[in-house]
């Protein structure tokens, strides 16, 4: 049986500030993706800032490894060996609370696969639309799991996400879906009570939904009083595909499409970021840094990685060689995000 909230949500939108009541909603009127906002005076603890309780298949409380000056933290420890898995738990809950029996994902494979896996045990039909540059493990995966999987090119990878969002029958928990927002904003609960307050968090972008929960889940602290200021983001992007690195250069107000991406790491190939500007939002308003690598420079960081018993994913080990590109301009207590592990 579904445990709702004792603190009482609602959606807003943090460009323009418009707020919403229950129900199934996406995105503002204006466009951009929602947040859940909470009534703070209601809560005694963060730990009560969730519409519901998640469903439970061992998600979170990876562990945080020192590592040569800076912490890593080993989101592919995960159930399906990635953070998406933390944000599953909410949002098939909640699709579940609205009375849907389908749910589905557009993905680069990650969040098909947690998806696909949240849905099989709790035997709810799935339906995935995959980026083609999806690994062939990730697709035999999800066709295990029972999904119903459709393989899309990438020039066509936007049309799908937000053709997904009109959907009657299947509730889609894509990487802005508000719920998945709140169960992925928990990494940023367990960095503050693993190491307190970070200076930096340095993260691979692709669509811009986990570096937006990271500072959700700051800005709650902040908003409750455990911190006084939330940390320094560092978006990492492959250089063959970095959208929101661009924009962000370039004091651009606004993402401008990558029509081709072109990157080795296939888990942060999209070109059009449904959050990048939300991304770029956050960025700015951290004093961030926007950092492109190389496809040599993941591979050397991926190796570098491994040889410290870590085995990271590309797209995961292009945090890593962001920081190994700016380490001298951060704090004493960088974070790097291992989004997803490379056994997969």
């Amino acid at each position: 049986m579904l445990r709702w909230s004792l603190v009482d949500w609602y959606y807003y939108c943090y460009r323009c500030g418009k707020k919403y009541p229950r129900g199934v909603r996406f995105r503002c009127e204006c466009g951009e993706p929602l947040f859940v906002g909470y009534h703070y005076a209601e809560a005694r603890d963060y730990r009560e800032l969730f519409p519901c309780e998640g469903i439970k298949l061992g998600e979170g409380y990876t562990p945080l490894l020192q590592l040569d000056g800076v912490f890593i933290k080993n989101e592919g420890l995960n159930p399906t060996l990635s953070f998406k898995d933390r944000g599953t738990s909410i949002g098939v809950a909640m699709a579940m609370a609205f009375g849907f029996r389908s749910v589905g994902a557009v993905s680069t494979g990650n969040m098909a696969i947690s998806v696909a896996t949240y849905a099989a045990y709790l035997g709810l039909r799935c339906e995935v639309i995959v980026h083609s540059g999806a690994p062939s493990s990730k697709l035999k995966a999800l066709e295990a799991l029972g999904a119903e999987l459709k393989v899309v090119e990438p020039r066509e990878y936007s049309a799908w996400y937000y053709r997904s969002l009109r959907s009657r029958t299947t509730y889609f928990i894509n990487s802005d879906n508000p719920f998945r927002v709140e169960g992925q904003k928990t990494c940023a609960f367990e960095l503050f009570e693993q190491v307190g307050k970070p200076t930096e968090v340095i993260l691979p972008v692709s669509s811009g939904g986990n570096i937006s929960a990271l500072w959700k889940g700051f800005i709650e602290l902040k908003e409750l009083g455990y911190l006084e200021e939330v940390p320094r983001f560092v978006a990492a992007q492959a250089e063959g595909c970095s959208p929101i690195v661009r924009a962000f250069r370039e004091k651009l107000n606004r993402v401008v499409p990558v029509e081709e991406p072109r990157t080795i790491a296939s888990a942060i190939a999209n070109g059009d970021p449904p959050s990048g500007n939300r991304a770029l939002y956050i960025l700015r308003k951290t004093d961030g840094l926007a950092v492109a690598v190389s496809d040599e420079e993941i591979l050397e960081a991926a190796k570098a990685l491994a040889r410290r018993g870590i085995i990271a994913e590309l797209a995961s080990a292009a945090a890593y060689a962001a920081y190994l590109k700016v380490r001298n301009e951060l704090g004493e207590r960088p974070v790097v995000i291992i989004t997803g592990s490379g056994f997969k």
